[in-house]
């Protein structure tokens, strides 16, 4: 049906991977449910923010991250200015 992963990148850091719902199933609901769980499971594992990335061709992944009170970032970790193309979004967990 879907899946999700995360991973440590830093001290309290994790990084989102490869959320992904199966055609079939897309438009209710599951993607938000797997990142609910995702989140709550990522404050077990001690971390207290998470970051993850997405391209512009997938309209439906922004609006979900964004629907869900991830913030968009615009530009990387030396404040360089993020290409267009390539979105980035991160969110306090804990």
């Amino acid at each position: 049906m879907g899946g999700v992963g995360v991973r440590v990148v830093g001290e309290g850091v994790g990084e989102v991977r490869r959320l992904w719902v199966d055609e079939a199933r897309r438009g209710q609901g599951l993607g938000r449910t797997l990142m609910s769980g995702l989140e709550e499971e990522a404050g077990t594992l001690g971390l207290s923010s998470l970051i993850l990335a997405t391209g512009g061709r997938q309209p439906e992944a922004v609006g979900l991250y964004e629907s869900t009170g991830w913030e968009r970032l615009h530009t990387d970790a030396d404040r360089a200015p993020l290409p267009t193309c390539f979105i980035q979004f991160s969110k306090v967990i804990a």
